[in-house]
């Protein structure tokens, strides 16, 4: 058609642009995981809370909470040792005793465990390896993601631990429902930062 501008290129949709790898992708995906359990975070903490008592009339609840939960509750009290708290751990709590002298006691059940982060990090993963990377800095990529989910977890508790200790009860399950969302993604920001930064893409 004449008058028509030869050089006016076609708006293209954001969902025609080409997927984004490596970092950047993996950053979009927790930015969009972040933004969906904030938005979600009542509904995310009742649906935990009614996984967790289905699983725990299941033999799997019995397995973590007879080895697991006990090695976690002895694990975090460790932990909290150079900060001064003295807690006392048994098979599913851990006592402390607060700087006013009341005793607060802290359950754990399986759900503390940090299966919701296992989750996260086998998603991440899919698209962080999706590159051309050789198989040794994969696996030590995938090494480094369990190990520091793992002990991840245990900070986050023992985080939560110190704000039972010196606020209480009720600060503690707030930091533990919705600070303990935040924590863990953030982690997941540093992991794959770290990641690519000396691993995958390092010299």
């Amino acid at each position: 058609m004449e008058g028509m501008d030869k050089n006016r290129t076609t708006a293209q949709s954001p969902f025609g642009q080409s997927i984004l790898t490596g970092f950047r992708g993996v950053s979009k995906n927790l930015f969009i995981i972040l933004v969906f359990l904030l938005m979600s975070l009542p509904l995310f903490t009742t649906f935990n809370e009614i996984l967790t008592k289905i699983v725990e009339k299941t033999g799997l609840y019995t397995f973590l909470t007879r080895n697991v939960v006990p090695f976690e509750t002895r694990a975090v009290s460790l932990i909290l040792r150079p900060f001064g708290i003295d807690a006392k751990p048994t098979v599913s709590h851990l006592f402390i005793e607060r700087p006013d002298g009341s005793t607060t006691g802290i359950f754990f059940s399986w759900n503390c465990l940090g299966w919701q982060s296992a989750v996260l990090l086998l998603l991440t993963l899919f698209t962080g390896l999706s590159g051309n990377f050789p198989w040794g800095r994969k696996i030590e990529v995938v090494l480094l993601g369990l190990s520091g989910t793992f002990l991840i977890n245990f900070i986050r508790i023992a985080f939560v631990t110190v704000i039972a200790y010196y606020f209480g009860q009720i600060p503690a399950t707030i930091v533990h429902d919705y600070g303990g969302t935040l924590f863990t993604v953030a982690w997941f920001f540093f992991y794959w930062w770290f990641s690519y930064k000396f691993i995958l893409e390092g010299e």
